[in-house]
């Protein structure tokens, strides 16, 4: 889910390079969703896995930080250093 990764990118540092095909799925659609601005090399996908190449989550856009905003709202004390 884009929100997930989303929350995950906030709490770290970027860039941040991911190379599991669940990941690259998740950075896949929060890069189609204009959530983030990715580097995904074209890759062939074979299964349930990706051959060669990692996707780079390069920054989190502003649309990005509005949802993750909205997603976050309404959770007292909540912060991107702790988990619900």
């Amino acid at each position: 889910m884009p929100l997930d990764l989303l929350k995950e990118l906030a709490k770290g540092t970027l860039p941040h390079a991911f190379s599991e095909s669940s990941d690259i799925d998740r950075v896949l659609m929060a890069k189609e969703a204009g959530f983030i601005e990715a580097n995904i090399p074209p890759v062939a996908r074979t299964g349930n896995s990706y051959i060669d190449g990692a996707a780079i989550v390069t920054k989190i856009r502003p649309l990005g930080y509005e949802a993750l905003a909205r997603h976050l709202r309404g959770k007292p004390d909540n912060d991107f250093g702790h988990d619900d």
